[in-house]
């Protein structure tokens, strides 16, 4: 789920460079396609990171339940 998600949000990035790459603070500047993929790549994984995180300890704890529930 993870992947189809972090596909589209690439794919999403890469259909819409417009040749400016957009500061938090400090407005619009020019920059090369490589340097957008860059900053959206970054991005993809300081957001997926803590996704990832929440997926996997619902899954331990989804298993944990269901083997207390055969007790």
């Amino acid at each position: 789920m993870l992947f189809v998600v972090g596909g589209i949000l690439l794919g999403s990035a890469a259909t819409g460079y417009d040749g400016n790459c957009y500061g938090f603070t400090d407005g619009v500047s020019g920059c090369s396609f490589e340097d957008y993929m860059s900053i959206q790549i970054q991005w993809l994984f300081i957001l997926m990171i803590p996704a990832a995180v929440v997926v996997s300890v619902v899954a331990i704890l989804n298993l944990i339940l269901s083997q207390l529930s055969k007790i």
